[in-house]
């Protein structure tokens, strides 16, 4: 019978070398023509969120209407908040199952029934026909050469988990500091105005209903992600610092790769989250992000990177 305690010598991987290889490049690059689409429909509701909220604040000038304008912006806020993101919803599922796709294929896991059935060859042909990108896909993952498995497929999990939380929280915090403004905004008008509580709340919230709401569902939905992918980011490192090179065991690897799988599996549900970042935004802050999971690279290699590997 195997001793489960014994200390066992680890295969090695080929993720760094695998990722840049023409299939995985091109999925990538599906990935991205499928996440502009879910873009382009998020910004189109934020454009909207903004034109509803402007013609709403125009209404309150004409005096037989602006009686409508409160309904207005409550309506409009109904709108864009919860039947709109239905047409953003499917996009996501389909850039987040391209996605998973590669995953699994460069970390050799098992496919989910749960998160769905991948893409036809056929629709992953079409969507890359539309991609038209020019930013680089090669060395998606973090350099985890020397690294045995099933450790540098959790590095890298781990990776989406530290860059998805950063720039969420990062996000979310101009968000609610856009919200605060446009409160402080309304009460100081209201002051100055000398309004009523119940002409603040017809003249200014109601009308303004539209981005006020979108921007606190935005807000919590980023943090909830964030703060999901920071717990998970926190319990797996639990994980790797209970082990080490001279004291992992088969029953260890085993659980690893349990944990790979089901981690897989909250990443693709947080894929699938209708609000996003702009794209603008990330890339103003990736060079910055790189340098700092290169560090995380460089502290993973410096403990893991000399272990033997068959």
């Amino acid at each position: 019978m195997e001793n489960a305690s014994a200390v066992i010598v680890l295969q090695p991987q080929e993720i760094n070398e695998r990722q840049n290889d023409a299939a995985c490049l091109r999925l990538l690059e599906v990935a991205d023509a499928a996440h502009e689409r879910a873009n382009t429909i998020e910004s189109a509701r934020w454009v909207t969120i903004a034109g509803l909220t402007l013609a709403t604040f125009v209404v309150l000038f004409i005096p037989d209407w602006s009686g409508y304008a409160a309904i207005g912006g409550l309506l409009a806020s109904i709108l864009t908040e919860y039947l709109w993101p239905v047409f953003g919803r499917a996009q996501n599922r389909r850039a987040a199952l391209v996605q998973e796709m590669f995953d699994t294929s460069l970390f050799g896991l098992d496919w989910s029934d749960d998160v769905g059935v991948p893409l036809t060859a056929s629709e992953v042909s079409r969507l890359h026909a539309q991609y038209g990108g020019t930013s680089p896909k090669n060395d998606w993952y973090m350099d985890v050469s020397g690294v045995p498995s099933p450790i540098a497929e959790l590095s890298c999990q781990r990776e989406n988990l530290l860059w998805d939380a950063a720039i969420r929280q990062e996000w979310a915090w101009r968000l609610a500091a856009t919200t605060g403004a446009l409160a402080v905004l309304g009460i100081l008008v209201a002051l100055s105005l000398q309004w009523t509580v119940f002409e603040l709340l017809t003249s200014f919230l109601a009308p303004a209903a539209p981005v006020f709401a979108a921007l606190i569902v935005a807000v919590h939905s980023h943090r909830k992600v964030a703060n999901s992918k920071l717990e998970l980011r926190i319990d797996l490192d639990k994980e790797l610092h209970r082990i080490g090179p001279s004291t992992i065991t088969a029953s260890d690897v085993t659980s690893l790769r349990n944990r790979s799988r089901r981690l897989q599996s909250k990443i693709f549900e947080s894929r699938c989250e209708t609000v996003r970042v702009p794209r603008s935004f990330y890339e103003k802050r990736r060079d910055r992000y790189e340098i700092d999971h290169a560090a995380e690279s460089d502290a993973i290699k410096a403990i893991w990177a000399s272990h033997d590997t068959v």
